[in-house]
């Protein structure tokens, strides 16, 4: 802070405020770079020449000299020690008594301007500024390297091999899919490495957007409850979200997964139609519930009746074979299960329910036919039990059981 005074044929105004003053000298000094273009890895001389007076201190900086975060070091000659680092001091900068600064192997970030301020017995100062620029070590201004690295690109962590959509640049620097398809998802890495080290680069996920494919609707009948649950599948990405029609009117918004009570009232055709919401490509689908299939669903639920079973043979033998079997063929069974006292051997489905499943108790020498019927090949003593006969259908829905006692086979002497 200062005191200012204005002075005019009124009494002084006076006041407080900053001020700024120079005391730089006019005189001039210079700065020579010795040698003058320095190399990285180098030592370089910055003498000060042309200063007239007694210096009382010298001050270098690597920047603007009105920093004081910019000060390598202040020099006091004649002291016993002489140099008081500063901030940019990296134990690479000496002074001398003359004003002059040499540092030592030289680096890419010395580069920049540096400035010195010199002050001179009694009141002078001097300052002066001068740009390193660092020449190649070959004494050029460009410098080229061949960096014998190579360079792989993972997919999900596996090497991923170029083809006529994968085209890898010269140098293997740039990957260019095109066009892209859905198993290019996924994530993505730059691996480099040459004798020495190895790295890998940051992951990239790529996210692919198609579908939704052709959907279809899988039909799901609950005994217990008499209900029928269809689900719209449809494969994509993202998910799709689903909009469910009964007889052309939208029903239900976004499930999956349509659920509604076997009674003739819910006869009818259903739709499904899947949306990406990305995308928003749309895929539809329908389904004709008739009312036949509550009439099926009916009589599978409703109470069962005793079917007798016959044996043939009726006393079966060790490694021969046996069927069980209704007495007589009975139309229009869709649903029949067989198993050994609740241990299921096999659940056959006629038409309009395909199919057959299997159970734990199967071993491969069981084969179901039509009617109920249950062939057992090549008999052990094990197979000897209960067995148990579950049908259904429009025309009868029925249990039964016979007892199956394998005798064992007589070898004479």
């Amino acid at each position: 802070m200062g005191v200012v005074c204005w002075r005019s044929s009124s009494p002084a105004l006076c006041g407080t405020t900053h001020t700024i003053i120079s005391l730089f000298s006019r005189h001039r000094i210079n700065i020579v770079s010795i040698p003058e273009n320095p190399a990285e890895g180098q030592n370089v001389t910055f003498s000060v020449e042309r200063v007239q007076g007694d210096i009382r201190e010298v001050n270098w900086f690597r920047g603007l000299a009105s920093q004081g975060s910019s000060r390598i070091f202040s020099f006091f000659p004649g002291n016993y020690r002489p140099q008081r680092n500063g901030v940019q001091f990296t134990n690479r900068e000496f002074g001398f008594h003359n004003g002059s600064i040499q540092i030592t192997g030289l680096k890419h970030s010395d580069a920049g301007q540096y400035n010195v301020v010199i002050l001179l017995r009694p009141k002078e100062i001097l300052n002066a500024s001068i740009d390193l620029r660092l020449a190649s070590k070959y004494g050029s201004s460009t410098y080229k390297a061949v960096c014998l690295a190579a360079i792989r690109w993972l997919q999900n962590g596996k090497p991923l091999r170029s083809c006529s959509r994968i085209q890898l640049s010269n140098n293997k620097q740039t990957l260019t899919i095109q066009p892209v398809l859905r198993r290019d998802a996924g994530a993505y890495q730059c691996h480099i490495s040459n004798l020495f080290s190895a790295r890998r680069s940051d992951t990239t996920i790529i996210s692919v957007i198609y579908g939704p494919d052709p959907p279809f609707i899988n039909e799901t009948i609950n005994l217990n409850e008499e209900t029928v649950s269809l689900t719209c599948v449809a494969v994509a990405y993202p998910n799709t979200t689903n909009e469910w029609y009964y007889n052309g009117q939208l029903v239900e918004n976004n499930p999956k997964v349509l659920i509604r009570k076997i009674v003739p009232e819910n006869s009818g055709y259903y739709s499904c139609r899947a949306t990406n919401p990305k995308s928003m490509m749309t895929a539809t689908v329908s389904l004709s519930l008739s009312s036949s299939t509550a009439a099926t669903v009916f009589h599978l639920a409703r109470a069962e009746k005793t079917v007798p079973i016959v044996l043939n043979p009726p006393n079966p033998m060790e490694k021969l074979d046996v069927m069980l079997h209704p007495p007589k063929l009975i139309d229009g069974i869709v649903y029949c299960k067989i198993d050994t006292k609740e241990h299921l051997i096999v659940t056959l489905y006629l038409p309009p329910l395909v199919g057959n499943t299997t159970g734990p108790y199967y071993t491969k020498r069981e084969v179901a036919g039509f009617g109920c019927s249950l062939l057992i090949k090549n008999l052990h003593l094990a197979d000897t039990g209960t067995y148990v006969v579950t049908m259904n259908g429009p025309s009868v829905d029925g249990k039964g059981d016979i007892k199956i006692q394998v005798l064992g086979m007589v070898y004479l002497l």
